[in-house]
């Protein structure tokens, strides 16, 4: 954690990482599946750490078939931009109960990823110039093999603009009760 930004970093291997947080700005992230944090043996199957004062993430898990939850919990989690790169992989990224109060970027590579975001809602007053918002990006960055990904949206408001790439592939994209 440096000035409110928490970077999570991931490797090579399958990450399997979830981010609870509260309005406080206080976040615990928990690795399971043999997915390490900060340096925290796991226990009972997960390794937990607490961070106080988040005002922004970035998560960044590499190549391997990573699973990426940030979620509030009970109550919605705010935080100012949240961007996740999972690399290449068969990819699952949710976002669930959280405010933004400016962007969210979300990009994965070549594997067959989904992409969920629900009851997520993005913009704020004279947060950067009122440019709030989504970019979703699953497209394939190179090879062959299919890379079908999944976007879908359920009671998602947005202030400005929402950008969803998916690339060439049989892809689904699905918005449930949309506020943009």
């Amino acid at each position: 954690l440096q000035n409110g930004v928490l970077t999570i970093t991931g490797d090579n291997a399958a990450n399997d990482v979830e981010l609870q947080g509260n309005l406080s700005n206080r976040v615990t992230i928990a690795g399971f599946n043999q997915t390490i944090v900060n340096g925290v043996a796991p226990v009972n199957g997960k390794s937990v750490v607490g961070f106080a004062g988040v005002t922004d993430v970035v998560i960044v898990t590499k190549d391997g078939n990573d699973k990426i939850v940030v979620k509030g919990n009970p109550d919605p989690v705010r935080f100012r931009d949240i961007t996740i790169d999972s690399g290449a992989g068969d990819d699952i990224v949710e976002i669930r109960n959280v405010i933004a109060t400016d962007d969210i970027n979300v990009t994965t590579q070549n594997g067959k990823d989904r992409v969920t975001l629900v009851v997520v809602n993005v913009g704020g007053v004279g947060v950067d110039s009122n440019q709030n918002d989504v970019n979703i990006n699953t497209a394939r960055t190179g090879g062959s093999a299919p890379d079908n990904d999944t976007v879908q949206f359920v009671d998602v408001s947005v202030k400005r603009d929402v950008s969803i790439q998916t690339g060439a592939d049989v892809d689904v994209v699905q918005l449930f009760d949309p506020r943009i």
